[in-house]
């Protein structure tokens, strides 16, 4: 049954997945891997606030498992219970120190908190592993310019716009990095100078 509950999730099919997932917990609800798996589907539904439950049920019976507790987080951060989410990544790199995606993560809830240095400490985590990853240097630049260090900023954006060029959040932080650098005709063309 559980076999057949993850290949209908693979497949996208959720309802019927997390209709199996819920048979087997009928039978056992102590099965921390089925609690997780069923709280993915609730996060994937949008449902934070019963994926949160399950990731800590399945937590409580398996405290050792770093990806219980990552998935912690990333519900309590999409109910914005931003401290929780914390803890919740905390747990999980102390598990697995050097992670990526959990620096990451880590990092965006910093963020979010207005913790910029803590969260530029993360994300310089996250690069020493892929000094080429476009997302984590233009959060890198937002840590940066949530610092007042706008050059920096502007540094990290262009090496994230030289990576992935085409991406507007990314043009638009340059631009924002260039404003506060009153460097205003550069931003109004889209120079990165």
């Amino acid at each position: 049954m559980l076999q057949d509950a993850i290949a209908l999730h693979q497949q996208g099919r959720l309802a019927e997945a997390a209709a199996l997932y819920a048979e087997i917990l009928k039978q056992d609800p102590k099965q921390p891997g089925v609690l997780h798996l069923l709280g993915l589907i609730e996060l994937q539904s949008g449902q934070a606030e019963k994926a949160a439950v399950l990731f800590d049920r399945a937590a409580a019976l398996e405290p050792g498992n770093a990806e219980f507790h990552l998935c912690q987080g990333h519900a309590r951060l999409e109910l914005g219970r931003l401290e929780e989410a914390l803890v919740s990544y905390g747990r999980a790199a102390d598990l697995q120190p050097g992670r990526p995606d959990i620096a990451f993560n880590r990092g965006n809830a910093f963020q979010s908190l207005g913790r910029h240095a803590e969260a530029l400490a993360c994300y310089d985590g996250v690069l020493a592993a892929y000094p080429n990853d476009a997302g984590t240097l233009n959060n890198r630049g937002d840590a940066l310019f949530g610092l007042g260090r706008y050059e920096d900023a502007l540094a990290s954006y262009e090496r994230a716009s030289a990576i992935q060029s085409d991406d507007p959040d990314i043009l638009n932080n340059c631009g924002n990095a260039l404003q506060a650098l009153k460097r205003h005709e550069a931003a109004l063309v889209g120079l990165h100078l």
